[in-house]
């Protein structure tokens, strides 16, 4: 098990199928920390940008309202 470095909260990690999570928290975090940035003030993780979806085709974006 490894400690999650901002949250205190254990994780295990599936090593044969880690997610996207799992990914971002070993191998993205880590060094984004390590650069300087201050995780509370200047990273948001998973921070929605609309309600909708966004759907992009080529250079084409549409977002579209929840039903």
């Amino acid at each position: 098990m490894e400690e999650c470095p901002t949250r205190g909260m254990e994780t295990t990690i599936n090593k044969k199928a880690p997610s996207e999570r799992d990914i971002c928290w070993k191998y993205l975090t880590p060094g984004i920390l390590q650069a300087g940035w201050r995780l509370h003030l200047q990273m948001r993780e998973e921070h929605p940008v609309t309600k909708g979806r966004i759907l992009v085709r080529g250079k084409h974006v549409l977002a579209t309202p929840t039903s």
